[in-house]
């Protein structure tokens, strides 16, 4: 119960520190939302920073149902001491009851040799610390259980005021869903829009690319990496989550704006809320929002080899981090995505983008 406690309170941090990079960014999106191609980057970190929003007060919440689990617990551990004591106070009740207001004195008369004298007044007197004891434990289990009582009031308030903030962030967060579908309408109704759209991708991809640059060529890797070579794995590493794949590395004809575009890696189509993991052990060089790839994970894995992972939900790590193969790293989502949630996977050596199928296990068709 303690480590789930802690784990929440972890998982609670990470979120905080997401929040504090989303609000960030989305004050400064905000300054540039005239015109509607600045608008939709805005309307995407907004929903992105209800959404974690939304995550934390439901971990918030669960924490406080823990609480009151563990509480519960606690009551029922202290009722038990106070009845083994309330039996044990009453046997000794009856007992005293039985000899009468006299009763020690009358056991210290009938002692006609002294030694015998002594002993009794010993066992008389460790008899009346054991009442006194049992007592004393008495009051204590009491007070325990009306402090647990006392608390137990409070988590059912922070509970419901908990239920309250999730209702409103999830009616947030439905209102800006639609404000978004409105705005991806009219962006793709307008062809000026769609070629706008389409040169801001292209300009992000190649931002996205000298970052990479950046991060490895500042980066000096310390920490327990494999001493393997991620590339002894080639075509047998796991994928990084379970989905279909929607689009494969290269060329491809995209009908959302009627031209051809290139794909840098693969889109894997899943659910939101699916455990993404590192194929390959290695540090993260990357955890934060980047523009339309939207909640971002870059590993570096030694050698100029990095993979990265885009439009999750919700980031497991932070940058620094050693990580190992299957370690999970995020939770899927939609983030910075126009088309629903999906992950946009990719292995680069150095700013080189490679087919990620050729270095992942081979699917069974």
């Amino acid at each position: 119960m303690t480590s789930e406690i802690e784990e929440l309170r972890s998982h609670i941090d990470l979120i905080d520190a997401q929040l504090q990079r989303l609000t960030k960014r989305e004050k400064q999106a905000q300054t540039r939302k005239q015109e509607l191609m600045n608008r939709l980057p805005a309307i995407e970190l907004e929903r992105a920073r209800l959404g974690q929003e939304k995550e934390k007060v439901t971990l918030q919440l669960k924490l406080v149902q823990t609480k009151m689990q563990q509480n519960k617990q606690n009551q029922e551990v202290v009722r038990e001491k106070i009845i083994q004591v309330e039996e044990q106070l009453s046997k000794r009740l009856r007992a005293l009851y039985k000899k009468g207001p006299l009763g020690y004195t009358q056991a210290l008369l009938q002692k006609n040799e002294l030694e015998d004298l002594v002993s009794s007044m010993y066992y008389i007197e460790h008899m009346t610390k054991k009442d006194k004891a049992l007592f004393f434990d008495f009051l204590k289990y009491k007070k325990q259980l009306q402090t647990a009582e006392e608390e137990l009031v409070d988590l059912e308030n922070q509970e419901n005021e908990r239920l309250t903030q999730l209702e409103e962030k999830k009616k947030e967060l439905n209102d800006i869903l639609k404000k978004r579908k409105v705005e991806i309408a009219v962006l793709f109704n307008k062809s000026k829009e769609r070629k706008q759209l389409l040169k801001r991708l292209a300009e992000e991809k190649r931002a996205l690319s000298e970052l990479i640059g950046k991060l490895q060529s500042g980066e000096q890797l310390t920490g327990e990496l494999p001493h393997i070579p991620i590339t002894h794995y080639k075509g047998r590493l796991d994928w990084p989550v379970k989905g279909i794949l929607l689009r494969h590395f290269g060329v491809f004809r995209d009908s959302q704006f009627s031209t051809k575009r290139k794909m840098n890696g693969i889109d894997i189509g899943l659910k939101k809320g699916q455990s993404v993991k590192a194929v390959y052990g290695g540090k993260v060089i990357y955890a934060d929002w980047f523009k339309s790839y939207g909640n971002l994970v870059i590993l570096d894995h030694g050698n100029q080899y990095i993979t990265f992972y885009a439009h999750n939900d919700t980031l497991m790590v932070t940058k620094g981090e050693i990580v190992e193969r299957n370690q999970q790293i995020a939770i899927s989502g939609d983030s910075g995505s126009l088309e629903g949630p999906f992950l946009h996977f990719e292995i680069r050596e150095g700013t080189k983008a490679e087919d990620p199928e050729k270095w992942l296990k081979k699917r069974r068709r």
